[in-house]
């Protein structure tokens, strides 16, 4: 059967589109999404479709800025909307310690639910393949992993609302080869696939052929239909399992899921671990990183008579708490450390969380406002301060008046419009003066109350050092 059939029947097969339809595309430049993309080109008449492309430079690798650019111009030349975005994914999956891939599978999803709900998408089409699907159940294998992770890749899932579709789940990596050249598409090809440094390269370079070769060539088909078989039992077990979460939820919100843990603890072992799992993926957004393990100590605490808690990966946290079993993203209240700290001019100080600020006072001159513009220090109108000064975290209720902005906002608004983590924003210092003004959240913004004017003489520079002293 041809590619295009094959794509056309199962997307009829799975109702993964209907007429009508709004879809985004990733696409990456490489073999499977360049496919997926020259196939939706086509059925997007048959079906009446629209169709777009998203693109992210993940900045992994040096040859990502011609990437994007090849990206652009095969939508230049389809004649359809690309929309290309830039993330520093190594930085960020150093800091929130995340794998690469699952750092990049965050950022990318990330952008495309604000696409979607910005531009009316219906739905976002990945291009993951029959291997994909065979490695990832090979790769839950090994990590020991629950039911749905034999069961793979869905071909259609929820998350967060938006519809994600894979609709070249029934598609092998030869048969997405043999296309791209007999279509003359010319794909990128990223090398790191080859290198057998990654556990998901070592199951497809050697452990899949090697089954192949020596105990059974059909492996892909085999396992495409034990995974249907699969998924089919554990979406009966998920629908058995909402409907108790339905019972027994008390609170449930983009941060916080509370259950009641009276009726909890009185189900059944299987439905227990689902509901677990479930309340814990709603909170993170993806399936990573939360295993058997976490599970085995949740049910220690659960056992404990005195309120308990435990850290999970992700920024999870739960806690139970008389009859509540509390599900958090980000800390409790009790766990922020809370401090103040006195700051005199000429002076610097350390702080919590790996951070110091300095303050000393000078004339103003005519460099002052290349000076400003700097994130990490902060020049005001020393004469319309109150000394001395403080330097804490936030508090609740905190407000202060940003520079250029009429009227006050809280900090909390202030982290949201600005994006800040919620597991940073507690960290982040405020320079506050006698009178409890914020005139600074440290490497973000002043307050408007004390800019710099015409009038101003003498200025007050506050810099902000993160890490090791570099002697500014």
């Amino acid at each position: 059967m041809k590619v295009y059939d094959k794509f056309n029947n199962f997307i009829e097969k799975k109702e993964l589109v209907s007429a009508g339809d709004k879809i985004l595309l990733g696409v990456s430049g490489g073999p499977d999404s360049l496919t997926m993309l020259d196939l939706f080109f086509k059925l997007s008449s048959e079906k009446n479709i629209e169709i777009a492309v998203f693109h992210l430079n993940h900045l992994f690798r040096k040859e990502a800025a011609k990437e994007a650019q090849f990206v652009k111009k095969m939508c230049n030349d389809y004649g359809i909307d690309c929309y290309l975005e830039e993330f520093n994914i190594p930085d960020f999956a150093k800091e929130n310690s995340l794998s690469s891939e699952q750092a990049a599978r965050k950022i990318r999803m990330d952008f495309l639910f604000s696409y979607i709900e910005k531009l009316n998408f219906d739905k976002v089409a990945l291009a993951h393949n029959k291997n994909d699907l065979i490695e990832t159940v090979f790769l839950n294998m090994f990590r020991g992993c629950s039911l749905s992770g034999l069961g793979g890749i869905e071909a259609k899932s929820l998350v967060k609302d938006n519809l994600i579709i894979h609709p070249l789940l029934s598609i092998s990596r030869n048969e997405i080869e043999s296309y791209c050249q007999q279509e003359d598409l010319n794909p990128c090809y990223d090398q790191s696939n080859e290198e057998t440094i990654y556990t998901r390269n070592k199951i497809r370079n050697k452990i899949i052929p090697y089954i192949e070769k020596e105990i059974n060539p059909s492996l892909k088909d085999v396992m495409i239909r034990m995974t249907n078989l699969i998924k089919e039992e554990d979406d009966y077990l998920d629908k058995l399992a909402q409907n108790f979460y339905s019972e027994i939820v008390l609170k449930e919100g983009n941060e916080e899921i509370i259950i009641d843990y009276c009726q909890f603890k009185n189900l059944d072992e299987v439905m227990k671990r689902r509901i677990f799992f479930n309340t814990i993926y709603k909170l993170k957004e993806i399936k990573a990183d939360i295993y058997l393990k976490h599970y085995k100590e949740i049910k220690k605490i659960l056992n404990k008579k005195n309120n308990k808690k435990i850290d999970l990966p992700g920024s999870i946290k739960v806690k139970k708490e008389y009859n509540k079993l509390i599900i958090k993203k980000g800390n409790f209240e009790e766990d922020i450390k809370k401090y103040s700290i006195k700051l005199n001019l000429n002076s610097k100080i350390k702080l919590p969380y790996n951070y110091q600020i300095k303050a000393k006072k000078s004339k103003k001159n005519e460099g002052w406002k290349k000076e400003v513009i700097k994130n990490n220090r902060c020049l005001v109108d020393f004469n319309k301060i109150n000394f001395p000064l403080k330097v804490r975290n936030r508090r609740t209720g905190d407000k202060f008046a940003p520079l250029g902005l009429n009227g006050s906002k809280k900090i909390k608004d202030y982290f949201i419009d600005k994006k800040v983590k919620k597991s940073k924003r507690d960290k982040i210092p405020l320079v506050v003066d006698n009178n409890g003004l914020i005139i600074w959240i440290a490497g973000y913004h002043i307050n408007e109350k004390t800019k710099i004017t015409e009038e101003t003489d003498n200025i007050l520079k506050l810099f902000l050092i993160e890490g090791e002293d570099n002697n500014e």
